[in-house]
């Protein structure tokens, strides 16, 4: 493990320990650790450790990205929540909707910039799996005739099966071989015709 000297006197210092000091975030210190052994293990020409370095950054970056999907398909979730609930759509609620779109479209691309880390066939369970956060989320945000509910009563008042539903709909415009110009346009278009049922 490559070792840094933090000053005369001073210990030496890996890279991951400088990072954690410095509040630079495990993750980063992380990858940076994985970085500077792939280095070690390739001037060693241990290329078994190289191959396994490689398999593990790829994983971690794998975890990151769909954490960042993630975060945006709760700011989707939440405010397409708020449509069906309040009855009403605002032209912040439809930016913030296009913005989050934009946002997991851009994020959900492989290197190769076509295949994406979640596919379209898998988009439910990756909805299902963050609908406590939505929930959560939105009770801060969301009103019911005027008063304020918590995430235990909103989830009884809100038809999952059509969120989910209009989710995919909706996430299904955001296959990476389309540019962010067309997803916009496609994605307001199918908003405004699949929200009449709750805005009428």
């Amino acid at each position: 493990m490559e070792k840094i000297k933090a000053g005369v006197g001073a210990p030496a210092l890996n890279f991951a320990e400088i990072c954690a000091k410095n509040q630079f975030g495990w993750q980063a210190a992380a990858m940076t650790q994985e970085l500077l052994d792939l280095k070690e293990a390739i001037a060693h020409y241990d290329y078994q450790k190289a191959l396994e370095i490689v398999n593990d950054l790829e994983a971690m970056s794998r975890e990151d990205k769909i954490q960042k999907i993630e975060s945006y398909l709760v700011v989707l979730l939440v405010h397409l929540l708020k449509i069906q609930v309040e009855r009403r759509i605002t032209n912040s609620w439809r930016a913030s909707i296009l913005n989050a779109l934009l946002q997991i479209q851009k994020t959900n691309r492989m290197g190769n910039k076509k295949t994406p880390y979640i596919k379209s066939d898998e988009w439910q369970s990756y909805i299902e799996e963050v609908l406590p956060e939505v929930y959560l989320s939105a009770s801060t945000e969301v009103k019911v005739n005027g008063r304020e509910v918590d995430d235990v009563e909103l989830e009884m008042i809100v038809n999952d099966d059509s969120l989910i539903s209009l989710a995919q709909s909706l996430l299904l415009l955001t296959a990476p071989q389309k540019d962010s110009s067309t997803l916009k346009t496609a994605a307001r278009n199918q908003l405004i015709e699949e929200t009449k049922e709750y805005l009428e």
